[in-house]
């Protein structure tokens, strides 16, 4: 845990051979911490503001990882399936501004859903079908808890959800998604009708090139 906080970017670059997302503000890596009661695996995500007026708003609002920390919480409190965050702090670094770091319990055998909607359309036609009309009943009540209460995603697309496979494995209803992005979730205070449609919107256009999502798969959303 000390070595963690002292030196948490070392634990991301001996795990860049692990990657899970790079991009220019934003490195998530799988990694192990040796805890009190053994291995645990985590993702570890570091996060970096870049140009002057992000840089200058990081010296009075919390980091990205910080909020992500409370937004997890928030959501898993109400019942809403996403990453679990065990730790969330920054660091100030002279050049950068403040890194975040924010770390979470590691998902095993998770598949993003926007690769899962690719291989679905390699799948036999009846298979396909079947598990997409499955993910569309579990994603519309998912994305329905949250505008419940009150919560909306600015970036609700496939890729920032993933299906969480039943302990046997198999494609049925016993499997559940989960949440990846917790960087996007707002809880405004009053969640108007236009909210709501912008981020279903959003979602459509990220599915709009899987043509074997059908008509009645979007019905069942």
């Amino acid at each position: 845990g000390l070595s963690l906080i002292s030196d948490p970017a070392a634990l991301v670059e001996r795990n860049l051979h692990r990657p899970h997302k790079l991009s220019h503000t934003t490195v998530v890596v799988q990694a192990t911490l040796a805890t009190a009661h053994g291995p645990l695996d985590v993702a570890v995500k570091r996060c970096r503001r870049f140009g002057f007026w992000k840089r200058l708003t990081a010296l009075v609002r919390p980091g990205r990882a910080l909020r992500a920390w409370y937004v997890g919480h928030a959501l898993r409190a109400r019942g809403i399936r996403t990453v679990e965050p065990l730790v969330a702090f920054e660091r100030k670094h002279p050049l950068r501004g403040r890194d975040s770091y924010l770390v979470t319990r590691w998902i095993e055998n998770i598949e993003n859903l926007h690769l899962l909607g690719w291989e679905l359309a390699r799948r036999p036609e009846a298979e396909c079908r079947a598990t997409g009309n499955a993910i569309a009943r579990r994603l519309g009540r998912l994305i329905g808890q949250m505008h419940a209460w009150s919560a909306s995603h600015r970036d609700l697309k496939a890729c920032n959800f993933a299906v969480v496979p039943d302990e046997d494995g198999h494609d049925d209803d016993r499997q559940e998604l989960v949440l990846l992005d917790l960087d996007g979730v707002r809880f405004p205070w009053r969640l108007t009708w236009r909210s709501r449609v912008r981020d279903l919107a959003r979602l459509a256009a990220s599915v709009e090139l899987q043509l074997w999502v059908t008509p009645g798969m979007r019905a069942r959303f």
